[in-house]
């Protein structure tokens, strides 16, 4: 068929794309985690509010980081799972075209028509999987910032 390597290509994006929202989600509970820990431990960061020293002024700077970082995290990994809407051009294959689509639009089937379609559609796919990975890339980043400036603050503040 004609337009195989295309649906391969649709095919292999769309299993990446579940793979990406699969991190994204197991991210997601690593910054929860880390979360938990710090409220479970509220009291020893109040102690050092306000700050009156060095250690408690670096513990408070430390966890202002620890929060910032996980915020921006967070923020990050919600712009991961937010669905995205794309559709450029038309394509048989690309649900946000096709719902908007006319009947007789979509009686009319070329074989070369088809395998355009089906070409724009992986591009579309390859997009989106590339602003997913990216984003999980600055989050993990972010998390680890977190997490690097969560433990020594809460070591300080104890």
């Amino acid at each position: 068929m004609p337009t195989d390597d295309a649906r391969f290509a649709m095919n292999q994006f769309s299993t990446l794309i579940v793979n990406a929202d699969t991190k994204a989600a197991l991210l997601t509970t690593a910054l929860m985690l880390l979360v938990v820990q710090a409220t479970a431990r509220h009291r020893d960061i109040t102690a050092v509010l306000p700050p009156d020293g060095p250690a408690e002024w670096a513990a408070a700077l430390l966890l202002a980081a620890a929060t910032g970082s996980a915020a921006v995290a967070l923020t990050t990994l919600l712009l991961v799972i937010r669905p995205a809407i794309v559709g450029c051009e038309f394509s048989r294959y690309s649900w946000p075209t096709l719902a908007r689509a006319s009947l007789g639009r979509l009686d009319g089937y070329h074989a070369d028509a088809d395998r355009r379609e089906a070409w724009v559609t992986a591009q579309t796919l390859a997009r989106i999987l590339d602003r997913k990975l990216r984003r999980i890339r600055v989050a993990f980043w972010w998390w680890l910032t977190a997490v690097a400036t969560l433990i020594p603050g809460l070591v300080l503040a104890a």
